[in-house]
């Protein structure tokens, strides 16, 4: 087993919820030198009290309602852990709502949790730091110039996404080894979700990379749609769905005065966009009018309604707070989108209604290379 206790030296906090299910076997487990636990009745009223580190709980209808509000954070803390016991059935559980199911071998359950509560500790020290370069960031700005301290951040951005990117091609490619079977089948589609998940960040970092480094040149509109089709191709979060996405794209578009990477990135944020709020075809299309390329990404789902036409492109901005838990996401895209196209002197037109779809477009100028 692992040595489960923090480096404070105190246990780790566990919520058991209907204990008397394999309570001998729970009590192997989780025994009480490494775990403070707290076999509970009242699951709900347990996170509030004790704010633990992990819950560990059947597969309950009641179960799997209080994972469900068990996002982000509550009252300042962060969110516990979801785990759930044993495996079966596993045609009911969703990962969205449930961070590991056990193995059957309950052997292996503290080894198998351990490393996940090793991260989430290890996060809470993190956001403890974020505070405090906060902190000494807001000192900065009483001695240093605007300039140096743009220079300061562009290369934590920068140097950031660098090192979240090898890790998670190692990661993707590992997952992508192991073997499939009945036992690890579920672990599995966890492992993909969470590298999904992760992907997403890193998709997001080098968004936000790209949103600081704007240089307009003279280009090609089909090599930022190229780019962006090769994201979806490469895309886990899209396994599933990329086949949905169609390319309505003429062989031969005029040059455009625009940034090749961050076109490319925009169009990337409304397909990733369409194919999470939409569950039929999304159309991509490109055209030459007069003076200027129109690219266009169209959906045929929920719709946004109008008085939220300006928002959804605000930061951490979502449609509706339930949003957040049924579709995922950490509503900074569209903000990036946003961002990147004011750089080219451009803007999104949208064109959306509940239940009608949305259509996302913006235009770029032609460049006539014989005034060139």
């Amino acid at each position: 087993m692992f040595n489960s206790v923090s480096d404070d030296s105190h246990p780790y906090t566990l919520i058991i919820f209907a204990a008397p299910y394999a309570a001998d076997v729970l009590d192997d487990a989780f025994p009480g030198d490494c775990y403070a636990r707290h076999n509970v009745d009242d699951l709900e009223s347990a996170v509030e009290d004790y704010h633990p580190d992990a819950v560990v709980a059947p597969c309950t209808p009641e179960t799997m309602a209080v994972f469900h509000t068990l996002a982000g954070t509550s009252n300042g803390h962060a969110a516990p852990l979801r785990i759930l016991f044993p495996p079966e059935p596993t045609a009911t559980i969703a990962p969205g709502n449930v961070d590991m199911v056990l193995l059957e071998n309950a052997a292996v359950w503290s080894a198998q949790l351990e490393p996940l509560l090793a991260m989430r500790a290890e996060n809470a020290r993190l956001r403890a730091d974020l505070a405090e370069r906060n902190r000494e960031l807001a000192q900065l700005r009483e001695t240093h110039t605007d300039g140096e301290l743009e220079m300061i951040k562009t290369l934590i951005v920068n140097n950031v996404g660098h090192e979240l990117r090898t890790p998670l091609l190692q990661i993707k490619a590992a997952v992508k080894a192991l073997p499939r079977n009945r036992t690890t089948e579920t672990q599995i589609n966890f492992a993909e979700t969470a590298t999904a998940r992760l992907e997403e960040v890193v998709q997001n970092i080098t968004g936000l990379m790209q949103s600081r480094n704007i240089h307009p040149d003279i280009t090609l509109p089909n090599d930022s749609i190229e780019l962006a089709r090769r994201w979806l191709k490469n895309s886990w979060k899209h396994t599933k769905e990329r086949q949905r996405v169609v390319f309505n794209v003429p062989p031969h578009l005029p040059p455009v005065m625009a940034d090749k990477r961050g076109i490319g990135t925009v169009i990337q944020i409304f397909i990733d966009n369409a194919l999470k709020f939409s569950q039929d075809e999304v159309i991509v299309t490109a055209v030459a009018e007069k003076d200027h390329v129109r690219l266009t990404v169209q959906d045929f789902g929920i719709g946004i309604p109008p008085e939220d036409h300006q928002r959804i492109f605000e930061t951490f901005i979502q449609i509706d707070a339930g949003t957040t838990r049924h579709f995922d996401g950490l509503g900074v895209g569209l903000a990036l989108a946003r961002t990147i196209l004011e750089k080219h002197d451009t803007c999104v037109k949208l064109i959306s209604a509940p239940g009608e779809g949305s259509i996302f477009s913006f235009t770029l100028p032609i460049v006539d290379l014989h005034a060139v």
